[in-house]
């Protein structure tokens, strides 16, 4: 199939506001939480509200849309700007969504 050609981009949390500059252009954002409340927390940061959820294999798919987050994309025909990616304990979080392996 064709590649999405995504690149990730990693950054200390010192580095990363000098990181992002360099990356114009490029959209989307991760991170990853060891604990899933605080991968939730962000949602809640953001005022987001939850408008679909997916589970497959040992992953469940929470998908939020927030006024305060710029962009989005359609998943299930509902729009979509954040994505919580919740295995075991741990979460990623991804705007508008986690590309790639989570």
């Amino acid at each position: 199939g064709a590649s999405a050609q995504a690149e990730i981009t990693l950054a200390a949390p010192e580095d990363a506001a000098r990181v992002r500059l360099t990356l114009k252009g490029y959209t989307g954002e991760s991170a990853y939480y060891e604990n899933a409340e605080d991968a939730f927390a962000q949602a809640e940061k953001y005022g987001a509200a939850l408008v679909l959820v997916q589970e497959s294999a040992d992953v469940t798919d929470y998908y939020y849309y927030s006024a305060y987050l710029s962009g989005g994309v359609t998943v299930a025909g509902v729009p979509v700007n954040l994505h919580i990616a919740v295995r075991g304990s741990a979460a990623s979080v991804g705007s508008p969504l986690i590309f790639g392996g989570y």
